[in-house]
């Protein structure tokens, strides 16, 4: 198995008036500057769409594609003003597009009866590194120019074998991609020109993986998923090594059907953005934690776009502490309410009074809805349960 693509069908709706349950929110990235996430999720409707949040997964959501088809696999431009993804699932009518990334002036860059997707930024911004079928259906490495022009394949693998997902490193001077036959992928780094292949890791058996790669911001590390602990199909660990593959670590310890997917280095803050899911609960989720492996939240939602208020209306609601342990103090008009929903969209309390006793819930992120008597939003907030 080497790509996840996932096709379940949830009910569109507004923020706060039809809020999804239940929903996947593939595997995020980062933007350059550190203040964004840009991740697919299917809330919207039966298809996966890009979406960019702040980095709490929630504030200030935007929706940046609106297509009939898949959209997986954004890349963002080193200066942040472009993203480039994959629309469509892997298979022929697959394609690559680029636009800016507040949704504008999208612009299709591929345009044939084979495979494109996966694609990546160099750092310098001048070319995309990507997978594509050339004359057989197994995935090569090819660059291109930002427009679309001076297409190039790099690889030349004859056979079943599977050469993907590739990156170029932080320096640009080289390009690592993983690289395998059927389900064994192992990751690998070559020449600009595809020249001098040489393993990261160790050629694997059949059912052991390693994929999702990204570098540290000091860029003297890799960090990966791999299969190794738990077999085939079976989940996936987080692992930091070297940038030749040696001297892992591993910073998570995943049972039977937990997969600790593609994680993404902040630029900043020392954290690692990833998707995990389990065969339990099957639905894609963004979490984040620190490079120890401690610390895991789940940031995504379920929740349509935007942080919406009532046009022209003071701010006539407050609340402390915040975070808060045990209980929340409130201050909101007469006959208003305090709605406080997790962050999949589900209410787990209303209160009318001023106190709100939080003790009984989880720790993480919530959502507070002030409403008047009538029942229309005034005000909405974030909390921080401790």
């Amino acid at each position: 198995m080497k790509k996840f693509i996932f096709t379940l069908a949830v009910v569109s709706g507004a923020f706060w008036a039809v809020a999804q349950s239940t929903c996947n929110n593939f595997v995020p990235v980062v933007s350059p500057n550190g203040q964004y996430l840009y991740f697919p999720s299917d809330r919207h409707g039966t298809n996966y769409e890009i979406y960019r949040s702040d980095l709490d997964g929630v504030s200030n959501l935007v929706r940046l594609t609106n297509s009939d088809v898949n959209n997986f696999n954004p890349s963002i431009s080193p200066d942040g003003s472009k993203l480039v993804f994959q629309r469509g699932d892997y298979g022929a009518a697959a394609e690559i597009y680029i636009m800016n990334t507040n949704g504008t002036g999208l612009v299709q860059l591929t345009s044939n009866s084979t495979y494109d997707g996966s694609p990546f930024f160099s750092p310098n911004g001048q070319k995309i590194v990507f997978d594509a079928w050339d004359e057989n259906p197994y995935p090569e490495i090819f660059t291109m120019n930002t427009d679309g022009s001076n297409r190039t394949q790099l690889t030349h693998v004859s056979g079943a074998y599977w050469q993907c997902s590739p990156m170029y490193n932080p320096s640009g001077t080289f390009i690592y991609f993983s690289l395998g036959y059927n389900a064994d992928n192992h990751l690998a780094r070559m020449n600009l020109d595809g020249s001098n292949i040489i393993d990261i890791t160790p050629s694997n058996s059949f059912g052991y993986i390693e994929f999702g790669m990204h570098f540290s911001p000091d860029a003297t590390k890799i960090i990966f998923s791999t299969s190794e602990w738990l077999g085939y199909n079976n989940g996936a660990d987080i692992v930091i090594a070297d940038t030749m593959g040696g001297n892992w670590t591993r910073i998570t310890n995943a049972a039977s059907g937990q997969w600790f997917y593609s994680p993404y280095w902040h630029p900043a803050n020392n954290k690692i953005y990833y998707g995990y899911s389990t065969s339990s609960a099957p639905k894609w989720q963004i979490y984040s934690m620190d490079t120890a492996g401690t610390g895991s939240m789940l940031l995504s939602s379920c929740l349509g776009v935007g942080m919406k208020e009532q046009a022209g209306i003071q701010h006539i609601f407050s609340f402390y502490p915040n975070p808060a342990v045990n209980e929340l103090n409130l201050t909101m008009p007469v006959n208003a309410c305090a709605e406080l929903y997790n962050i999949t969209g589900d209410m787990v309390m209303r209160v009318h009074k001023n106190k709100l006793n939080v003790s009984a819930l989880k720790s993480g992120l919530y959502i507070i809805r002030c409403v008047d008597s009538e029942g229309s939003l005034l005000q909405t907030a974030k909390f921080m349960k401790e």
